[in-house]
């Protein structure tokens, strides 16, 4: 007897937490046009299955598991509001009562001061996702909000990342390297945690030299999580501590304007790659590389002549990042010196 009312009371508990509730929300604040933009945010973030909207009534109808009204409903209010200006980024969480195997769920909306194009939330949008990892994520333009949800861990990191990049321009003095103080967890488990940093270049004054120096990390440092803001004029990236250090020293070697005389610099790998003892990163400053294709016809060049497949040219600096071995890189710095004479010739 007990036993059938154990089992009737636990059929009770699982039907209760798997009841699906109805409600119906009233727009006050928000334009039709941006009614389905809402739903929306509540599918990616909520994860709200079943939603209908009625123009006429301006109304919202919800279908949702019990567990996952009380989110859909903070989540509606916190969009349904009238657009009003920030002075700085402003978070409002919500505790979801959820573990994961990364620490408990949180959803947040913030609300950005500072990005009032679909531009500028895209980039934001884009590099959280790219550098965090946090996937459940939603940029909602007339509010100038984004709508996250994730481990704890995660999102506090994406918050850092968002008033990073939040700034009027001019906020920061560049060049400048600011770091997340607190270590990110690696690709997996059991490896070592990552770094997380923004740079902030003071002579990238176009979006090509943004994209090369982005591609120029990528290729030489292997920072593959990493990704251009362009409306913040900042690069945001995450990865082990020994590839970021030499994506740091990239960056510094490449925001630079254009050389009057040959110059180079050079970084010692510390994690050595297997056959590679003394692999070596080179930065090239050219005096006489006037054009791309003058920087283009030097790569192929240097590639083809010393087997180096690791190296990208720099229109804005004038400048070609390469990896190898000591022996390659010495090649190479003779052929760059051949090459560089006035006129290039």
């Amino acid at each position: 007897m007990k036993l059938a009312i154990l089992l009737v009371c636990a059929a009770s508990a699982y039907a209760q937490s798997d009841a699906t509730l109805k409600r119906v929300f009233y727009f006050t604040h928000t334009d039709a046009q941006n009614f389905q933009n809402i739903v929306t945010a509540l599918r990616s973030v909520a994860e709200v299955k079943e939603a209908s909207i009625d123009n006429a009534a301006r109304s919202l109808t919800v279908n949702a598991p019990a567990d996952r009204m009380p989110l859909a409903d903070w989540l509606f209010h916190e969009l349904d509001q009238a657009a009003g200006p920030v002075q700085s980024t402003v978070t409002h969480e919500y505790s979801l009562q959820v573990e994961t195997s990364s620490g408990p769920e949180v959803a947040k909306v913030f609300y950005l001061a500072h990005a009032p194009t679909q531009q500028a939330l895209n980039d934001t949008q884009t590099g959280v996702r790219t550098v965090t990892d946090v996937t459940r994520l939603f940029a909602y333009l007339p509010l100038e909000a984004m709508v996250a949800r994730g481990a704890a861990g995660k999102m506090a990191a994406a918050e850092w990342l968002i008033r990073e990049v939040d700034r009027p321009a001019g906020d920061v003095q560049a060049p400048a390297v600011h770091e997340y103080g607190v270590p990110m967890p690696g690709p997996r488990p059991g490896l070592p945690s990552n770094v997380m940093k923004v740079f902030f270049p003071a002579h990238a004054e176009t979006q090509q030299t943004m994209n090369d120096m982005v591609t120029s990390i990528r290729t030489i440092a292997d920072v593959t999580r990493l990704f251009t803001h362009i409306t913040a004029g900042a690069l945001m990236l995450c990865g082990p501590p020994e590839t970021v250090a030499i994506g740091e020293w990239l960056f510094h070697e490449l925001d630079q304007p254009p050389s009057e005389g040959l110059t180079t610099g050079t970084y010692s790998v510390p994690v050595r790659t297997p056959g590679r003892p003394d692999e070596v990163v080179r930065v090239f400053h050219l005096a006489h590389a006037g054009t791309r294709q003058d920087l283009t016809d030097l790569v192929t060049v240097i590639r083809t002549t010393t087997g180096i497949p690791r190296i990208f040219a720099s229109i804005g600096p004038r400048a070609v990042a390469l990896r190898g071995t000591l022996l390659a890189t010495e090649q190479a710095e003779g052929l760059v010196k051949q090459k560089d004479q006035a006129g290039g010739q």
